[in-house]
């Protein structure tokens, strides 16, 4: 709708309050598991944004979501960085960088996307545990319909890592930490999933 520029912060306000009810805060719990994410990384600007600041209501159709599989911890990093503020530490595999990964999501054609390890609070310093915990008893259950609130939603999947190349050797599809081998990628299946790593390295 039509607003005046000086109208936009008053406006963000409300939202900002509305995500706030919508999730329940107060009561440290979810009211539905059907909530759009905490936060989104808009690839323009390659920052990570509060969920209101990008809509007032449900999930738009430009928010794409990301599954990944794990990769051992030898094989990943913590690293810090000003796309989230700094206030937590994202692991990503040594062989990529959150750089890579933005470039192919946005020659993917994705705007703003759900990426776990930037959108969602990671361990930091203990005098933020207690942030991640009241955060997680909100956001791990309510997951699943960032992935699934739309039959058409776009997912973008790594089969063998964050960032990592596609591939299908069968060593890569026998390791326990496989996109495929893993319970929790049930909940991020989706019929418009497009495979992430097929870009040239």
């Amino acid at each position: 709708s039509d607003c005046q520029v000086s109208e936009i912060p008053k406006l963000m306000v409300s939202w900002k309050w509305e995500d706030v009810k919508r999730r329940g805060l107060q009561e440290l719990e979810a009211r539905s598991l059907q909530i759009p994410p905490r936060r989104v990384w808009d690839l323009y600007s390659n920052r990570v944004l509060p969920f209101h600041a990008i809509c007032s209501s449900g999930i738009p159709d430009n928010l794409w979501a990301v599954s990944h599989a794990w990769v051992a911890d030898s094989k990943r990093q913590d690293v810090l960085t000003k796309i989230n503020g700094r206030l937590w530490p994202v692991p990503v595999p040594k062989e990529t960088t959150l750089d890579h990964i933005r470039i192919e999501l946005l020659n993917m054609g994705a705007e703003y996307v759900f990426l776990d390890v930037l959108c969602l609070r990671q361990r930091a310093s203990i005098d933020k545990e207690h942030v991640r915990e009241c955060e997680w008893r909100v956001d791990v259950p309510t997951i699943g319909h960032v992935y699934r609130h739309h039959r058409h939603q776009t997912t973008v999947v790594y089969f063998n890592g964050l960032g990592l190349p596609f591939d299908i050797r069968r060593s890569k599809l026998d390791s326990p930490l496989h996109w495929f081998n893993r319970v929790w990628t049930l909940q991020e299946t989706t019929v418009n999933w497009l495979p992430g790593g097929l870009g040239a390295r």
